[in-house]
C-alpha cells in the first residue's frame, strides 16, 4: 500500500527562484495544524559577505499586511547528499536565522507550535515565512515547502491554503 505521508499535509509554498530582494512565501492555516514545519532550501550563495534571512510571520489573512513576526525552533542541515542536521536552536522573533556564506546549498528546518502563535498573536490565522536576500550579491534561489501534522489526518486533508 503507498502512503503518499497521508499523516502529513505537504504545501509547497515557494518555487525554487532566484532572488536578492524580500519574498513571502504562501500562506498556510493554522486553524486545522497540530504543528507546523518549514524546509527551505537555497543554492549557492558563494560571493556574498552577508546571508539571507529567514522570519516565520502570522497574520489575520492570506496576505502580508499587518503580520506579526514570530519566534521559532531550527535545525541547520549539512552539505547536500547528508543526512546531518544541527542542533536545534531558538531563532528570535526579531531577529530570525541568518544564513551565512558558508551554509550555501543547504536546508533549514523550521517548526513552529501553532499554540505558541496563538499565544503570541491571538488572532493569528495564517503562517507564512519572509525570506530576505537584500543584503546578498549573488542571485541564489530559494524554495520552501510547509509540513503540517493534521489535526484531523485523513487521506483527503482539509485545505491548509
Amino acid at each position: 500500500m503507498i502512503k503518499y505521508a497521508e499523516k502529513l499535509q505537504i504545501v509547497p509554498v515557494r518555487a525554487p527562484a532566484a532572488t536578492t530582494d524580500a519574498a513571502a512565501t504562501a500562506h498556510v492555516k493554522i486553524k486545522n495544524a497540530q504543528w507546523i514545519s518549514f524546509l527551505c532550501l537555497w543554492g549557492a550563495m558563494t560571493t556574498d559577505s552577508a546571508g539571507a534571512t529567514v522570519k516565520v510571520y502570522t497574520s489575520t489573512g492570506a496576505t502580508t499586511d499587518n503580520a506579526i513576526s514570530q519566534p521559532f525552533k531550527y535545525r541547520l542541515s549539512s552539505a547536500v547528499g547528508t543526512d546531518a542536521w544541527g542542533a536545534i536552536t531558538a531563532a528570535t522573533a526579531a531577529a530570525g536565522y541568518t544564513i551565512p556564506e558558508a551554509s550555501a546549498n543547504a536546508a533549514l528546518l523550521i517548526d513552529v507550535d501553532p499554540a505558541s502563535l496563538h499565544a503570541l498573536d491571538p488572532d493569528a490565522e495564517y503562517a507564512h515565512l519572509l525570506i530576505d536576500g537584500s543584503g546578498l550579491a549573488t542571485n541564489p534561489a530559494f524554495g520552501a515547502v510547509a509540513i503540517l501534522e493534521p489535526r484531523y489526518p485523513q487521506s483527503a486533508n482539509l485545505t491548509s491554503s
